[in-house]
């Protein structure tokens, strides 16, 4: 995992790189295949922001359904954020989505959040963001009833 200084990358945060922004992060199109992933100055959410130390455990776990971190974006010694593989956006077929792997990834963090010693709330907040990307329906945060029963269907399966 590479450490990029923020000062390197300062050209890709702007509005023309901006692709979204959620309650962790603002998210800016970077190189052909990655994105940022810049954490807000101010926390907008009650869960605990990833640390570095987290977000170097969450690349080492194998997982075949959420994206993981590649780099850490470190100003000084403050992480700033981290770089994902980049996913276009798509409409999902919930009939298509592969609930075996989306089940296995959850339970491969949660068991690996304390042996990893990324601490649950760490670990709690990553599957909620990825849920978003695992599965192009449930919001990160936020799940409405629809959103919880896929959710249930996943860990039935």
């Amino acid at each position: 995992m590479n450490r990029i200084k923020l000062g390197d990358i300062s050209n890709y945060i702007n509005d023309s790189f901006k692709l979204g922004e959620g309650k962790e992060v603002s998210v800016y199109k970077y190189e052909d295949d990655k994105v940022l992933k810049i954490f807000h100055d101010e926390r907008k959410s009650a869960l605990s922001r990833l640390s570095e130390e987290g977000i170097v455990k969450l690349t080492e776990l194998d997982l075949k359904v959420f994206n993981k971190p590649i780099d850490t974006v470190v100003d000084g010694l403050d992480i700033r954020g981290y770089t994902e593989k980049y996913l276009e956006e798509k409409e999902i077929n919930p009939e298509l989505i592969n609930y075996t792997n989306l089940k296995n990834d959850i339970i491969t963090l949660s068991e690996n959040g304390s042996s990893t010693s990324v601490p649950d709330t760490e670990i709690s907040a990553y599957i909620a963001q990825g849920l978003k990307g695992a599965t192009g329906a449930i919001t990160a945060g936020n799940p409405n009833e629809a959103e919880l029963l896929l959710l249930a269907q996943a860990m039935e399966n």
